[in-house]
C-alpha cells in the first residue's frame, strides 16, 4: 500500500536486496521498515550510487537487484486516490463535494470493479444527509455516471451485477424522494440544464428502478406511509415531462427525443408502486401531448 492508502501501481518494480548478519535477520523489524524499492529509497533522499552499496541501519544494500511485475486484481483495494476518497468519505466529510465530482472523472474500469461499494457510498451519503439537499444533485449525477458506464458496450456484462445490487443489496428507503426531486428539477429546467438532463434521460430506466425499489422498501417498513405524497410527486413529474415537450427551443430537441425513447422504459417498474389505470392515463396524456405538439409544429 502507498502512503495515501492506494494500492501499489501496476508495472515493474526494482526491489532492493539487503545484506545483514543471519542473527540480526531474526528480528524482522530491522528490515521490514526499510525502503522496499529504489524509487522509495530516492523519495527518502537516499541512493545506491557510489560504490554500489549504502549502509542503512544494520543492513547493507547489495549491488544485486531483483525485479518483479505486479497487476492488481481486487474489488476491495484501489489504485485510484479519487475513488478511494469517495469510498472512505466519512474520514473527511469536508472533501465530500470534491470527492463526488472527482468520481465522475475516474476511469470506468476502475469504477465498475467497485460497483457495490461505490453505490453503497453514494446512497449512504444521501441517507445520512436526509435532512439536507446539499449533496443530492452530486449524488444523482454520480449515479447517472455509473449507470451510463454500464450502458456502455465495454461494461455491459455488469448489468446483472447492477440488477442484483438493486434487488438484494440496495437499502436506501428515503432515496426515492431525493432522486425524484432532482430529476423533476432537471426536467423543469430543461433549457438551462440540457446536458445534465440528457444524461439523466439515458439512465432513466435504472433511476426509476432505484426509485421504485426505495419506495417498496419504505412501504415494507412504514406500511405505505406517505403514499399520497409519493403518488403526487410522480404525477407532478409526468406533468413536468409534458411541459418540457411543449418548450419550443432548439436546445431541448435532443432531450425531447430522449424522453420519447426512454420514458417508456420505466413502465414495468412504476406500475409496481403506482395504480396501473392512472399510470395508463398519464402515459396516454404524455403520448397525446407529444403528438399534439409535433402536429402543431409540423403545420407551423
Amino acid at each position: 500500500m502507498r502512503y495515501d492508502g492506494t494500492t501499489l501501481r501496476d508495472g515493474e518494480h526494482d526491489l532492493i536486496v539487503y545484506k545483514a548478519e543471519a542473527k540480526k535477520l531474526e528480528d524482522s523489524s530491522l528490515y521490514l521498515n526499510l525502503p522496499a524499492t529504489k524509487v522509495e529509497l530516492e523519495e527518502k533522499g537516499l541512493s545506491t550510487t557510489g560504490k554500489g552499496t549504502h549502509n542503512l541501519g544494520n543492513c547493507t544494500i547489495s549491488k544485486d537487484s531483483f525485479q518483479i511485475a505486479t497487476l492488481v486484481c481486487s474489488t476491495k483495494l484501489t489504485q485510484n486516490v479519487d475513488l478511494l476518497g469517495l469510498l472512505k468519505w466519512r474520514s473527511n466529510t469536508s472533501l465530500l463535494q470534491q470527492n463526488l465530482r472527482q468520481l465522475m472523472k475516474v476511469e470506468g474500469g476502475e469504477v465498475v470493479k467497485f460497483l457495490q461499494d461505490t453505490l453503497d457510498a453514494l446512497f449512504n451519503i444521501m441517507m445520512e444527509n436526509s435532512d439536507s439537499d446539499t449533496f443530492d444533485t452530486l449524488v444523482f449525477d454520480s449515479l447517472v455516471f455509473i449507470i451510463g458506464l454500464i450502458a456502455d458496450r465495454k461494461f455491459q456484462h455488469f448489468h446483472p451485477v447492477l440488477e442484483t445490487y438493486i434487488r438484494k443489496h440496495f437499502s436506501a428507503t428515503l432515496a426515492y424522494t431525493k432522486l425524484t426531486k432532482v430529476l423533476k428539477n432537471y426536467v423543469e429546467n430543461a433549457e438551462k440544464l440540457t446536458e445534465q438532463l440528457l444524461k439523466a434521460m439515458k439512465a432513466l430506466e435504472y433511476i426509476f428502478k432505484f426509485i421504485v425499489r426505495s419506495r417498496v422498501l419504505f412501504n415494507q417498513l412504514y406500511e405505505n406511509k406517505g403514499e399520497a405524497d409519493f403518488m403526487e410527486s410522480l404525477r407532478n413529474l409526468f406533468t413536468s415531462f409534458n411541459d418540457m415537450m411543449n418548450i419550443n427551443s432548439e436546445n431541448t430537441g435532443m432531450v425531447k427525443g430522449a424522453a420519447l425513447r426512454y420514458v417508456p422504459t420505466i413502465v414495468n417498474d412504476v406500475k409496481l408502486v403506482f395504480d396501473p389505470k392512472e399510470l395508463s392515463k398519464l402515459f396516454t396524456e404524455f403520448i397525446l401531448f407529444v403528438f399534439t405538439v409535433n402536429c402543431s409544429q409540423s403545420s407551423f
